[in-house]
């Protein structure tokens, strides 16, 4: 996705991000390992904050991951479908497509990012669940083992910068405490 854009949902849209610098309490806490970050489609998330914002993310708990390990009959994977699902929550992804580039997020932008994430704890409690039963718990959190996740983000901005500049990536040096 492209530098400066946030979300991959948005490609072409600069986001304003603060610099890494500017961001020390949001560093700490999501640098602290004693709390868990839930995300859904972690990848790109914690691509596009490693990369704006030299922050590393860990432990991750990825609901997407978990789903497609859980829910081995669908392949429909998405925050939307998973809500509905679990939850009896049908999202209204409408706002995902607007300008999210605007230093001023609209009111229906900021409803939008609430309600984005507002479900992610009761979603994880129940693929928790499923995971336990049907023993997968181990795979999903080998899914969100910093190194492993750290080699697909490399590769995931690799590939954007060879589709985007049709040139081969340099390699992205990614540093991680274990």
């Amino acid at each position: 996705f492209p530098p400066g854009c946030s979300s991959p949902s948005a490609p072409g849209r600069r986001a304003p991000l603060p610099a890494a610098s500017g961001a020390p309490r949001l560093k700490r806490l999501l640098e602290d390992p004693g709390i868990v970050k839930i995300l859904h489609f972690a990848r790109f998330d914690v691509a596009a904050i490693r990369h704006h914002l030299g922050i590393g993310m860990a432990p991750i708990f990825c609901t997407r991951t978990a789903s497609k390990l859980v829910r081995t009959y669908t392949d429909r994977h998405g925050l939307k479908d998973n809500l509905l699902e679990f939850l009896d929550v049908e999202l209204d992804k409408v706002t995902r497509h607007s300008d999210w580039s605007s230093p001023r997020l609209t009111p229906e932008q900021v409803r939008y990012a609430i309600s984005d994430v507002t479900f992610l704890l009761r979603l994880k409690d129940r693929l928790d669940d499923m995971l336990d039963r049907e023993g997968r718990r181990a795979l999903a959190e080998d899914e969100v083992d910093p190194h492993r996740l750290s080699q697909v983000i490399r590769r995931t901005i690799g590939k954007w910068v060879s589709d985007t500049y049709r040139r081969r990536p340099m390699i992205i040096p990614t540093v991680l405490e274990v």
